[in-house]
């Protein structure tokens, strides 16, 4: 135990216990050198144990390569950790396990997890281990052959490094030079490990070596249980002379205190403010924040303390090095914007995109055109989707980028990279002297594509070369000028690809798919933290905070069910034996003794401690662990926990509000205005704001492609089917009454007319498969509306299909297609519109009809032809439900339809109800030529609006219902 800092010493070496501990103890000392004074000092040797031991490996094969009586090619190669497990994985496929499992990625990692335990603890499992564990059972055979491949093909795993290295560690001289080379006749004969997996085993391979070894060696950060083979190192480490000492700084406990909160979130928050408040007292003060389930809150816990330290700022604007606070768990690699995108680019040499695929690819900025055509690009994205691609061909996406349309302008920077592209990899005779040697070994017998195609199947480092020519011809990373961050973003993914080329010898020749799937998955496991000046608050989970010190601690999550940690024994090893050898995660006992060490730990590393625990999860009250029942309880209320104001809150507060009701845009330019379409008049009545936004503004939401034809495209394909069937019952002059409605050829002829145009336009939606489905669906419809229609007591005459009238009303002129008018004997004629959905002659009347639709078209039929309107009602063509809903002058014209007066009472005769409806539509055609556009929805229209992130009408309170709005 030591009060300061160890000096610079080159006979010194600290080991730490990770990468974290090994940075923070470097600018320490560093901050101490400059205080003392010094301009100039020794670089301290301070580095993770697995740092050190892969110098030492690294120092033992330059020794084999300068002595000629060893050959280098005789030492294993040492396997990346991403090395071990593809192996893994191919030996738990190759098994007949491994056909019984759903994840084989996990199933390895946890195995590799098991096989590391084991040589750390130096276990050899027996028959008796194994009894009646089918698990551990299948994972003996799996390590077998682990162990097996390892010693056949001259590789050796990082967990049986330490076994490598003692006995060429053992054989150090003290007296020898530092830094020199030592006499390796010298120093103790060579120690191996007495238990482990002996087909894995390398020792004894090669003659004992030299390494360059410090005088000293201190330990930072080493909790017991200390693993049997690092006890092994340091017992053959201090008989070859080194001295090894346990270092920590000794200080007294700091003042400690418990609060509890009310949840997590609580907790989370006033460890922020609290953090805060000290910081704006004492700016120099160094603080951290231990939240032991770090990864689960990593989102929330971004969040919170971007709002308290930056508020309404947006946390990824924010340089790095200069952020408040720093937190040592980043996110994944794919998840950042720059390599997720890098990833859906190469995903381009497939052939298609998904839905979401080619959104993120339209709106993302990292490749070229990407800030010069963002807007056409965002309205290429809302073409693709109004046509319902749930996928698209790159062929397509780049004929569909050129054309452009109406409403979206063509996107020629995306047209021509799409096209360089797509030369690029069609151009087989583009070939380097990787190509060639990857032709070679694949052979003239391969299969298509060729061998020298750029998407010949290849191995990893082949590909990573393909990857960074294709980024290149796609113009990644984008136009603009990288930040700080994105560019360690890119830095992060080259070296993410590097190590994806290590991975040569075990995953072979891949295809496209199954390369961007190892490489995804490899990258997904990295985690990126942008590299930042060293923040006065440090967020760590807790292995991280392990040896960290600072003035001033808060350690959240204290609660009785969470501290210690629930048992995590691994899957692969029966629990008894784990327990028998002390592995970790294990055993109650052992867990609580390193949790309460552990916990005594943290009280000695900072002079205030805040540990707090959460009341209450969900509905189930808490309590605090035992482990810090002695201390002094605080009220969370009291200070410094007080909490700051929001900072919204504040802005509102300091706001001197003036209301102003603007329910009223600039009028309609009615002057040579194209007509408009009975839409608007519904929307005016539903909502003004809704008429005024959708048709005004032009506001739409963002259409969601799904599988199969949408509620819409259905409606439309019926109605062109419907209008089919009739052209080809009237050009025959054919009696309704007459019509088979089983086995009509009329009517399949109609259905394979309209699916043919419909396929046209939504090739997407009527894939062959749910075009059959359509058909089927189609026929039936139509056969039950033929019985329908046969219903009729009065006979009629279809005189018109799909007929387009304009009607005035005031100084507005609105265009209408009236779907059919029939003729009855008496010359009257009835206007129909076909519907699928549901219908409601009541939303027909009143000041504000929600579907004034069918009183248009009879308005509009009144206006341009003398002739008697009888009836006019909706053919409602819907699964189980085909019927006639509308209205008539007399009863019986219609099957079902009442007479008017049953549904307005108050209307004296037919006229007076078309002069009524003509007064309510020609004042809401005024309404919309005024620009009114007040917020004033009908009940229920709420539910079924796209527009509400526009109005914020829900965001008053609840949507009341329609009782209570006409109440």
């Amino acid at each position: 135990m030591q009060n300061t800092l160890p000096t610079p010493d080159s006979d010194r070496l600290i080991l730490t216990v990770n990468r974290r501990l090994a940075r923070t103890l470097i600018q320490q000392m560093d901050q101490e050198q400059l205080a003392a004074g010094a301009t100039v000092w020794p670089t301290p040797r301070i580095m993770p144990l697995a740092t050190w031991l892969e110098q030492c490996w690294e120092h033992l094969l330059d020794q084999r390569e300068t002595d000629p009586g060893r050959a280098r090619n005789h030492a294993p190669t040492l396997l990346t950790p991403w090395q071990e497990r593809l192996l893994w994985e191919s030996i738990i496929t190759a098994s007949p396990e491994g056909e019984r499992l759903l994840r084989v990625d996990e199933a390895a990692k946890n195995a590799q997890k098991a096989w590391n335990l084991l040589q750390e603890w130096q276990v050899t499992p027996t028959e008796a281990d194994l009894y009646d564990h089918e698990d551990a059972q299948a994972f003996y055979a799996w390590s077998t052959r682990f162990a097996t491949l390892c010693r056949q093909r001259g590789w050796l795993d990082r967990a049986s490094l330490i076994a490598y290295l003692l006995p060429h560690l053992a054989h150090h001289d003290p007296a020898a030079e530092t830094g020199g080379p030592v006499d390796p006749s010298c120093g103790a004969s060579p120690r191996t490990p007495t238990r482990g997996f002996a087909p894995g085993s390398h020792q004894g391979d090669d003659p004992p070596g030299p390494a360059i070894l410090p005088k000293q060696i201190l330990l930072a950060g080493f909790q017991p249980p200390i693993p049997p083979n690092l006890g092994a190192l340091w017992a053959t480490l201090t008989q070859a002379g080194i001295q090894i000492e346990e270092w920590t700084l000794s200080r007294p406990a700091g003042r400690a205190v418990r609060v509890g909160h009310p949840s997590t979130e609580a907790e989370l928050v006033a460890a922020a403010h609290w953090s805060r408040a000290i910081l704006t007292q004492t700016p120099e003060q160094k603080i951290g924040i231990i939240i032991p389930t770090l990864e689960n809150l990593l989102p929330q816990v971004v969040a919170i303390f971007s709002r308290t330290f930056y508020p309404g700022t947006n946390p990824t604007t924010l340089d790095p090095r200069s952020k408040l606070f720093n937190i040592s768990l980043g996110a994944r690699l794919t998840e950042t914007p720059l390599v997720r995108d890098a990833l859906l680019l190469l995903g381009l040499g497939k052939g298609n995109l998904a839905l979401i695929q080619y959104t993120r690819l339209l709106h993302s900025p990292f490749w070229q055109g990407g800030q010069t055509e963002w807007s056409a690009r965002s309205l290429l994205d809302s073409r693709l989707r109004h046509k319902g691609f749930l996928q698209i061909q790159t062929s397509q996406l780049r004929r569909e980028a050129a054309r452009g349309d109406t409403e979206a302008p063509p996107c020629p920077i995306l047209a021509a990279t799409l096209a360089t592209f797509a030369t690029f990899l069609a151009d087989s005779d583009q070939k380097d002297n990787r190509a060639t040697i990857e032709h070679a070994e694949i052979g003239p017998d391969s299969a298509s594509p060729t061998a020298t195609s750029p998407l010949a199947p290849a191995r990893p480092s082949v590909w990573i070369e393909r990857f960074s020519r294709w980024l290149t011809v796609l113009g990644w990373p984008g136009e603009r000028g990288l930040t700080s961050g994105e560019y360690q973003n890119v830095v992060a993914w080259r070296e993410g690809l590097a190590l994806f080329a290590t991975l040569d010898k075990m995953a072979g020749r891949l295809s496209l798919t199954d390369a961007l799937a190892l490489l995804e998955r490899l990258l997904a496991e990295r985690p990126f933290q942008p590299e930042a000046d060293d923040a006065p608050i440090q967020i760590m989970g807790m292995l991280e905070a392990v040896g960290e010190t600072c003035t001033h601690l808060w350690i959240t999550g204290l609660a009785e069910d969470a501290w210690p940690p629930p048992l995590a024994p691994n899957p692969f090893l029966p629990i008894a034996l784990q327990r028998h050898h002390g592995m970790p995660h294990a055993a109650f006992a052992q867990e609580a003794a390193y949790h309460q060490a552990l916990f005594q730990t943290f009280l000695q590393s900072a002079e205030e401690i805040v540990c707090s625990y959460p009341l209450w999860n969900d509905d189930q009250p808490l309590r605090p662990t035992p482990m810090i029942a002695h201390l002094p309880e605080q009220r969370a209320s009291e200070p410094p926990m007080e909490p700051l104001p929001d900072y919204h809150q504040m802005l509102f507060e300091a706001a001197e509000c003036a209301t102003l009701l603007d329910d009223c845009g600039p009028p309609y330019p009615t002057q040579d205005a194209p007509p408009v379409s009975t839409a608007v008049l519904k929307a005016q009545a539903v909502c003004p704001f809704q008429a005024f936004a959708r048709f005004r503004l032009g506001a739409t939401a963002r259409p969601e492609p799904d599988i199969g034809l949408d509620a819409s495209q259905r409606g439309q394909i019926v109605h062109g089917a419907l209008t089919q069937l009739w052209q080809h019952l009237g050009a025959e002059q054919t009696d309704i009454k007459t019509v088979a409605t089983t086995d009509n050829p009329l009517v399949q002829m109609a259905v394979q007319e309209t699916l043919e145009k419909a396929t046209r336009q939504w090739p997407e939606p009527l894939h062959p498969f749910f075009r059959q489905l359509e058909d089927a669906r189609l026929t039936r419809l139509l056969h039950t509306f033929l019985q329908l229609e046969q219903g009729r007591d009065v006979a009629f005459t279809v005189v018109g299909q799909e007929m387009e009238r304009t009607l005035t009303l005031g100084a507005l002129t609105v265009r209408v297609r009236l779907d059919r008018i029939d003729r009855l004997p008496d010359g009257s004629l009835v206007v129909l519109d076909y519907k699928t959905g549901q219908t409601r002659t009541a939303d027909w009347f009143g000041d504000r009809p929600a579907d004034p639709q069918l009183p248009l078209y009879l308005l509009a039929w009144a206006q341009s032809v003398d002739e008697r309107v009888a009836a006019l009602a909706f053919c409602q063509v819907r699964a189980g439900e085909c019927r006639f809903n509308g209205l008539a002058d007399q009863e019986g014209l219609l099957p079902r339809v009442e007479h008017f007066q049953k549904q307005a009472p108050e209307m004296a005769d037919w006229q007076e109800m078309i002069g009524s409806w003509r007064a309510v539509l020609t004042n809401l055609g005024e309404q919309f030529i005024r620009g009114e556009a007040r917020v004033d929805p009908l009940p229920q229209s709420c539910l079924y609006c796209d527009l509400t992130p526009l109005c914020r009408y829900p965001e008053q309170g609840p949507i009341p219902t329609e009782e209570e709005q006409l109440a």
